[in-house]
């Protein structure tokens, strides 16, 4: 009877044969070496690794791995200080760096700048003596004609003043009842347009006087529209040793088009039951772009699939507790079906049991599809 186990580092499902009991082998997933358990389910520690510290070959390659990294220099400086120990009594010490020499400038003696005269050419010409502006006062002023014209009186009367004053009164009011009426035009256009735009729930009345339809826009109706319908629901189960039927909760459950769209091969990580969350999310992500999907069995055994559309798929379940033989091949169909999707088909199912279906959805209700993984 094979024993049947998990891989300690990948989670992988292994089965081998009860003779390789307590025995050393790798994982056909990881690659990792594990030890097989016994029949019992007790699994012996794995072996200490031994190091011959005796190995000359060893003892050269840690001191090169302890010389790797370490500047050139330092290490002729210390090799020739171990010789120099083995040759004397004392140890010769390599030479201090000598104290730098300080070099003595002669400060450069810098000529005494020659001033420099700058004269304005805008400024005005002086005066030429005193004699010239006495003989200008002496002169009698010019009389300017403009300055001789008669000054005009432009003061109002009181009579123009009422006029004028009566006069910008009228504008002002002309105005006031101008700028009212736009507003009041504006405004009456505004208020038409916003009323036009906003939609007035009305009730349809029958022939019985009940409304027959109400239009409402409450939040509750928003989202019972925005709520995605259920393409597809099911229940995976597997039967134990003693026949006894049990969920097989974490199960895997692709939903492959009938159609390929598209020429990218997915990469197995996600899509398997020991992958981490984080990865199944990336691929469901992956998987629905090319218009399938990818559903997780919760612990009553129960999965569901909002993301299809309506049409032809390839159901693909994968069991989490069942394992197949170790010489059960993959039918031709299946392996021809995940080599269009997957750029290793092998390591998708593994050591698991599976079964493939076709499931056509019809977009209105959800189609229901369980199975149950009996015992070989």
């Amino acid at each position: 009877m094979p024993i049947k186990f998990r891989c300690e580092h990948c989670r992988q499902f292994l089965g081998i044969s009860h003779t390789k009991s307590g025995s050393l082998v790798d994982c056909p997933t990881c690659g990792r070496t594990i030890r097989v358990p016994d029949p019992e389910g007790f699994v012996q520690p794995m072996p200490e690794l031994k190091l011959n510290l005796k190995d000359s070959k060893l003892a050269t390659a840690l001191e090169e791995l302890a010389m790797f990294g370490q500047d050139a220099a330092v290490v002729e400086s210390e090799s020739a200080v171990a010789v120099s120990e083995g040759e004397g009594n004392s140890p010769k010490l390599p030479p201090a760096p000598s104290a730098p020499v300080p070099i003595r400038v002669e400060p450069v003696v810098i000529a005494k700048p020659i001033p420099i005269e700058i004269y304005d050419t805008q400024k005005p010409a002086p005066v030429a003596s005193m004699q010239e502006l006495a003989a200008l006062a002496s002169q009698p002023p010019t009389r300017d004609p403009a300055a001789e014209q008669p000054m005009v009186d432009v003061e109002m009367t009181f009579g123009q003043r009422d006029v004028v004053r009566e006069s910008l009164k009228r504008t002002g009011i002309s105005w006031i009842v101008i700028a009212s009426l736009l507003s009041f035009i504006v405004g009456f256009a505004v208020g038409r347009w916003d009323r036009s735009s906003v939609a007035v729930s009305k009730e349809v009345v029958g022939p019985d006087g009940k409304p027959l339809v109400a239009k409402s826009n409450s939040p509750a109706t928003a989202v019972s529209l925005s709520k995605q319908n259920v393409a597809v629901r099911g229940r995976i189960t597997y039967q134990t040793d003693s026949g006894e039927r049990r969920f097989d909760r974490g199960a895997r459950v692709l939903l492959l088009p009938e159609k390929r769209a598209g020429t990218t091969k997915l990469a197995v990580n996600g899509f398997r039951s020991a992958d981490a969350d984080a990865d199944g999310q990336v691929a469901a992500a992956s998987l629905r772009a090319l218009g399938g999907d990818v559903a997780i069995v919760d612990d009553a055994g129960n999965f569901e699939s909002t993301a299809l559309k309506p049409g032809t798929y390839r159901i693909l379940a994968l069991s989490h507790f069942q394992s197949r033989e170790d010489r059960a091949a993959i039918e031709p169909s299946v392996k021809a079906l995940l080599e269009s999707y997957f750029d290793k088909p092998e390591q998708l199912l593994g050591k698991c049991r599976y079964k493939l279906a076709d499931l056509k959805v019809s977009g209105q209700d959800a189609e229901i599809w369980d199975y149950l993984f009996e015992r070989e």
